[in-house]
């Protein structure tokens, strides 16, 4: 189970960091991405904090 959850979050970590390079790659001013990238860590460690929180639980409940 540690290992589906090591694989996951890599996986998440992987595609995040793909995502945001394509949104550097096409954005028209570099400035404006640079500013939403501080919002775009926040949800992504939100994202993290919940993943990690409903896998505790369910590894709890089995």
């Amino acid at each position: 189970m540690a290992l589906f959850f090591g694989k996951t979050m890599f996986k998440l970590l992987f595609l995040t960091g793909f995502l945001f390079v394509v949104l550097l790659r096409f954005s028209k001013k570099e400035e404006s991405t640079l500013k939403f990238f501080p919002v775009f860590l926040c949800f992504f460690r939100l994202f993290i904090f919940f993943f990690s929180f409903f896998f505790i639980h369910y590894l709890h409940r089995n």
